[in-house]
């Protein structure tokens, strides 16, 4: 039987089981006893291998959003990109000169780069020449996506953009599926968003955002980001899933570091810093009856020299 997943993976969900059970007490009489605990259920996640007919809806689906997007007045990549060029291209002479120049200049490196150690006889001397190569590459593949990134950014807001995003969404929604049972067979998985077309499984995607659901919604951008990996086909094995959802864990895990360490950044010690204890209001009046009488003195010392000052006139 050919299979039916494309990937599976398992994620632990935190739940917190309750206990209710009747015990007697020291007096004999029976009472009831609730117990809690957290434990942690593993969860089935599944990506669904698409049938023919899912390919179909899908091609229509996208022309649908790429209709929708033009009427709504978004321009499309290619009419951005005649646009531009009747006005010349997306960039001018010069850039596109130094374009070019950085281009050159990354092969001539990665040549010089790859013939270091065949030309150079001193190994020490060879690596250390392959490591100022390799400094030189970085810098100049940063200028070039510095270039790059400028041109994609023009086509973003384009309606070719928000259909093929909404495409991705869509496949994530009717391939992900999930079963909290041992060991599951595949009829025993359901799908995540529910059942219906796009918008009532886009109703199930928000809520677990707007919820801030702590297993569903990092699920579900997994799902999305694996799906999107799957969609571009830069995932064509098992073992490519399971590489990108380490890269997607990692990514994951480093947000979550980041977000706790602004958020110690915005309140230090806000938690442990010792609150002031209020003083007795007995206390507060003595003090204050305290600091008037020595206000008192004051002005009559100063009332006091006045006068002494006046008698020596």
């Amino acid at each position: 039987m050919k299979e039916k997943w494309l990937y599976k993976f398992v994620a632990n969900k935190t739940e917190t089981k309750t206990e209710v059970k009747k015990v007697k007490d020291s007096d004999g009489k029976e009472v009831t006893e609730t117990s809690s605990e957290t434990i942690k259920k593993p969860v089935t996640i599944a990506i669904a291998k698409p049938r023919r007919r899912l390919y179909e809806d899908s091609e229509l689906f996208h022309g649908v959003r790429l209709s929708e997007g033009i009427k709504a007045g978004l321009l499309t990549r290619h009419l951005i990109a005649k646009r531009y060029d009747n006005d010349g291209g997306l960039f001018s002479e010069s850039e596109r000169d130094e374009y070019a120049s950085l281009i050159i200049l990354k092969n001539k490196k990665i040549k010089d780069y790859q013939m270091s150690a065949a030309t150079d006889p001193d190994k020490e001397k060879a690596e250390e020449n392959k490591a100022k190569l390799l400094d030189e590459l970085i810098v100049i593949e940063e200028q070039i996506q510095n270039f790059e990134s400028e041109r994609s950014s023009l086509f973003e807001k384009t309606a070719d953009v928000r259909a093929e995003n909404q495409l991705i969404m869509w496949w994530t929604f009717m391939l992900s599926y999930y079963s909290d049972k041992q060991d599951p067979k595949d009829e025993d998985f359901i799908p995540v968003f529910g059942e219906g077309d796009f918008d009532k499984r886009l109703e199930s995607y928000d809520e677990f955002y707007d919820e801030e659901d702590d297993f569903w919604l990092p699920i579900s951008k997994k799902l999305a980001f694996l799906t999107s990996f799957w969609h571009n086909g830069n995932i064509k094995s098992q073992e490519g899933f399971s590489e990108a959802e380490g890269l997607f864990d990692k990514n994951f895990d480093k947000d979550l570091e980041e977000s706790s360490e602004t958020a110690a950044e915005e309140n230090p010690e806000q938690e442990d810093a010792p609150k002031e204890e209020e003083a007795p209001e007995e206390e507060k009046i003595t003090k204050e009856e305290e600091a008037a009488e020595e206000e008192e003195a004051a002005e009559e010392e100063e009332i006091a020299k006045e006068e002494a000052s006046e008698k020596e006139e």
